[in-house]
């Protein structure tokens, strides 16, 4: 059995945590079981070199975790932006588009 990195896991479960609450708060209780177009826009705190893949995967076990998207295989289409560090305004910003 696998078990993920703790660190890992406690980014998960607050981010699973703060997915949840923003649908709460938009009251969007559906969840996405068609493809779907992702658009991430990322923008870093620090200048670190990050794996794209790596948060990508992360991203979308997220969104599966946290029931946004029935399966992250009906992500058919992915656009990555990457911004300028700027530790007042990183994360990451996600769209999802029905296609």
């Amino acid at each position: 059995r696998h078990y993920p990195n703790p660190k890992w896991a406690k980014w998960r479960d607050y981010t699973v945590a703060l997915i949840e609450q923003q649908n709460r708060d938009l009251k969007f209780f559906d969840k996405f079981d068609k493809p779907v177009r992702m658009k991430v826009t990322y923008t870093p705190e620090d200048l670190r070199r990050r794996d794209i893949p790596a948060m990508v995967d992360s991203i979308f076990h997220c969104m599966e975790k946290s029931g946004l998207i029935a399966d992250d295989f009906l992500v058919k289409d992915l656009i990555w932006v990457s911004n300028p560090k700027d530790v007042d305004k990183a994360g990451a910003s996600i769209e999802i588009e029905e296609l």
